[in-house]
């Protein structure tokens, strides 16, 4: 027995009592049950599964006893009985955002002990002063190729932005590659004054911080206009892939 309340009913005094057994049955074989006075069970109900039961009698007043015994039962707080339900149990939870941020913070900076950083901060200085003194072969050598000009044109949009020209000159660019043939001719249209305004402004440290890194030989650093304030937000942004050859560090450019 969890308890019982009195209620007058009829000039009588009348009583409840709450009943449980879920201590002794199986998992979801528990039953709440009230029983009034010496009439026994007038209400029950699973504590685990949905659904309910209460006694009816032939007699109007045996049933209005038993609606006011429901009433008495169902008073708030200590006043009343109900099942008590168990406590909420506590589900830990665990962060996997914060897991997997971590693993792969760690497994970055791995990866960044095991970079050649010293040859590559050479190559990328090297690189920024060519390109700042114009010397024009010595950039060209350490490129591969081919680049897909229209690739390249697409980036070209997402700095000016310039939407009727940009499809004026998808034609011409179509099915078209900057190869080491032709690169010389095409330097002015990839290696554009805003290109090497973003160029100039690029540390290695700005590199190793937000390029992906590929293993232990290569990382590729994304020129987004948009973050050179440049551009109207387009989502083109021009790769620089840095990969270590047998002769040393080289240069890969793309766009997404």
């Amino acid at each position: 027995m969890i308890g019982r309340v009195e209620f007058d009913y009829c000039e009588g005094r009348h009583e409840v009592t709450g009943w449980v057994d879920d201590q002794y049955t199986p998992v979801d074989g528990g039953s709440f049950w009230l029983e009034l006075d010496s009439l026994g069970k007038i209400y029950v109900h699973s504590t685990t599964w949905p659904g309910f039961g209460i006694v009816r009698s032939n007699k109007d007043s045996i049933n209005d006893l038993i609606h006011m015994a429901m009433a008495a039962a169902a008073r708030p707080g200590h006043f009343g009985l109900r099942y008590p339900l168990p406590p909420t149990p506590k589900i830990e939870t665990v962060d996997f955002v914060k897991i997997d941020t971590a693993y792969y913070h760690n497994k970055r900076l791995e990866a960044l002990a095991q970079l050649d950083t010293a040859g590559l901060d050479s190559f990328w200085r090297l690189f920024q002063k060519a390109i700042k003194d114009d010397r024009r072969k010595y950039v060209l050598d350490v490129l591969d190729y081919p680049m897909h000009e229209a690739l390249i044109d697409e980036w070209h949009f997402s700095v000016d932005c310039d939407t009727d020209s940009y499809a004026r000159r998808q034609d011409e660019y179509m099915d078209k590659d900057i190869t080491p043939a032709n690169a010389m001719a095409r330097y002015d249209f990839l290696f554009t004054k805003e290109l090497k305004a973003m160029i100039a402004r690029t540390d290695l440290e700005r590199i190793l911080k937000e390029g992906h890194i590929g293993g232990t030989e290569a990382i590729t650093y994304l020129f987004w206009a948009k973050h050179y304030g440049y551009g109207c937000g387009s989502d083109s942004a021009l790769h620089f892939h840095f990969h270590r050859t047998s002769f040393g560090w080289r240069l890969a450019i793309a766009t997404v």
